[in-house]
This record gives C-alpha cells, structure tokens and sequence, in this order.
C-alpha cells in the first residue's frame, strides 16, 4: 500500500497507530463501509483519501464497488478528484460501481460528475462492464448538468420575464418615467 505523503513508519500523533497500520484500517474501513472510522481517520490523517492498495485502488474504487454511498460521498468530499482517479488497469470508481451492480453508487458518482466515458485497460468504459438493469438504467439517465441546460434553454425561451430583481425595477422605474 501506498501513501504518497507519509511513506515511512512514524506514529501518527493522533492515533499511535503507525502510518502502515492506517493505511491497513483505512483500507478495511472502505472494504466495509465504515462511515464513522472513515471520518475519523479523515480528520485525524486527511491525507489518507490519497492512499491507493497494491493494485492501484483508493478507497472510493473499494467503496463505490460496495455500495457504500455515504461513506463515498464522504471521501469524495475530501479528495474531489478521487472520483476519476484509475487503478493499476485504469479502472475508475465508476467502473467499479457498474461492474459490481451498485446503482445508488452509480447514480451518486454520475451525479457528482464522474466520467462516463473513461476507458480501462481493456478498452471497456463504464456502461461497457455493467451488466444489472438497474445501473445500466442509471447510466442512460441525463446528467444533472444536462437538466440544468435544458432549464437554462427553456428559460431563454421567455422573454417575458427579467432575469433579476434589479432588471425589473429599472424597468419599472424606464416605463414610469415614459408615462409623467
């Protein structure tokens, strides 16, 4: 296991655990998606989030692969760019959730801007090594940013309202002055 910023073995001032001991309690709180030791260990060593294991896995690829959304979205709070971040065979977490059938994971990682079309290894993206109903129906959803810019486009469509407050009022003020 690897922690870029802390790779010798001294005792964590918070903890006493050595940094290998982390990184194994880290790893094991991601396997099993556990919320509560994940945020303590995020607050006492935040460089963890950094951490990959021996096959290039961070703990969003662990956590997304088990369906632990909560604890995902904790991590990716953290460390933002964990969300397309490739292990050894340029898996990304998003490969990991469709591959293991986890739809909330999917749904959570596409939501947060996860790229869909990230390529593997083996030339797969994610949609590629999905097989369940349910996240395949995930992946085929509109991302949140395409929503907004169908509103947006709607919203061009209307003319007859201001945009803001302050546009409106100068209007008024425009149309009372025309009629003294």
């Amino acid at each position: 296991m690897n922690l870029s910023n802390d790779s010798n073995n001294n005792n964590n001032n918070m903890t006493g655990l050595t940094s290998e001991e982390n990184l194994d309690l880290w790893f094991q709180a991601a396997k099993r998606g556990a919320t509560d030791t994940i945020a303590q260990l995020l607050q006492q060593t935040p460089q963890l989030a950094e951490a990959h294991d021996d096959l290039g896995n961070t703990a969003a690829h662990w956590l997304a692969g088990g369906g632990h959304v909560d604890a995902l979205q904790l991590v990716l709070k953290a460390l933002p760019s964990l969300i397309n971040a490739p292990n050894a065979v340029k898996d990304t977490p998003l490969h990991k959730a469709c591959f293991r059938g986890q739809a909330e994971a999917t749904a959570t990682l596409v939501g947060a801007g996860a790229d869909m079309n990230a390529v593997n290894k083996f030339g797969q993206t994610p949609a590629q090594v999905a097989s369940h109903p349910s996240v395949l129906a995930e992946l085929s959803r509109p991302a949140p940013t395409e929503l907004l810019e169908e509103e947006v486009h709607d919203d061009e469509d209307d003319e007859a309202e201001p945009a803001d407050e302050e546009e409106e009022e100068e209007e008024d003020e425009e149309e009372g002055g025309d009629e003294a």
